[in-house]
């Protein structure tokens, strides 16, 4: 949801199934500041607990995006990654590569549009 156009997003997610659960409401907005675009989540989860995530991006190209990421838990700094998302004819897939911190349970993922 665009609060202000092309200025402010909103957005949240769930996990839905049989997976442990998680929710997610953050915000990606631009810069003006760093002249970039910067985003902050908050994720409640059953295996992580509450945490803070803020990124910003650092190259984009035609079919790519590079962030770099900061996780805080409630105990302080998690781990820091750089995250680089590829759009394609079948979706979206996203490759994270740990820079400092707590190894990831995953480090690539794929959305894939639904028929």
């Amino acid at each position: 949801e665009w609060v202000e156009p092309r200025k402010l997003q909103r957005y949240s997610s769930r996990s839905i199934g049989n997976v442990p659960r998680s929710n997610m409401a953050g915000f990606v907005r631009w810069s003006k500041e760093n002249d970039r675009i910067e985003w902050s989540e908050v994720t409640d989860s059953e295996l992580e607990g509450r945490q803070l995530s803020t990124g910003f991006c650092i190259n984009s190209t035609q079919h790519t995006v590079t962030w770099i990421v900061t996780v805080y838990g409630e105990e302080g700094f998690v781990r820091q990654f750089s995250m680089v998302d590829t759009f394609n004819e079948q979706g979206l897939t996203r490759s994270i590569s740990l820079l400092s911190g707590k190894e990831l349970e995953r480090e690539t993922t794929a959305w894939v549009p639904a028929e």
